[in-house]
């Protein structure tokens, strides 16, 4: 694991347990989107709600269907 992957990872667990419900973590090379919500009944835990280099359909918090190219600067 590289010192970025660590960091993100570090990260993920430090957001989920102050109860930020939804995080996302976009890679720019190649553009890859991963989108994590907190587990049922409030658990302190992210699971995975997306994971898409090309199209991302999300409903919470608020319905979105995201292409890639789009997330692109």
């Amino acid at each position: 694991m590289s010192g970025s992957d660590a960091a993100a990872a570090c990260r993920l667990h430090e957001y989920a347990a102050a109860g930020i419900p939804f995080y996302w973590r976009i890679e720019q090379d190649p553009v890859h989107l991963y989108a994590y919500r907190l587990g049922p009944g409030g658990e302190r835990e992210y699971e995975l709600a997306a994971d898409s280099a090309d199209l991302v359909e999300l409903t919470e918090p608020f319905d979105i269907k995201l292409p890639s190219a789009e997330i692109v600067p």
